[in-house]
């Protein structure tokens, strides 16, 4: 069994549960399988009004600890809320291939990073 993992999603409905669409892949599972469950959605609803047939909703009995997080699965998309940025991973590609290039990005994107008030 997973200690915990951070889980990417798109809603969160008034009893806490979680909307999951798109391409699942094992996210579910994932959550499921972890002791401690940390996810991050882009918006709070009030329900989820008609779910699609190939969605999942993570009953809030499973999640201990949930962020609201807009555009927090960037650059990859969301689903219905925003595409991959498909430009940034071809720079990825370019910018994680050399180790002294990664160790540039991550001191200015990630080390040195103001964080939001």
């Amino acid at each position: 069994m997973a200690q915990q993992r951070l889980v990417v999603f798109g809603g969160l409905d008034a009893d806490g549960n979680v909307l999951v669409e798109g391409i699942i892949g094992v996210q579910k599972q994932v959550v499921l399988a972890s002791r401690i469950a940390i996810v991050t959605v882009e918006e709070r609803v009030e329900s989820f009004g008609l779910v699609h047939p190939n969605a999942c909703v993570l009953p809030h009995w499973t999640i201990d600890a949930i962020a609201i997080a807009p555009r927090g699965a960037a650059p990859s998309y969301a689903h219905g809320y925003y595409d991959r940025d498909n430009a940034y991973y071809i720079e990825w590609e370019r910018l994680s291939a050399d180790r002294t290039t990664f160790l540039q990005w991550l001191d200015e994107h990630v080390m040195n990073r103001a964080v939001p008030a």
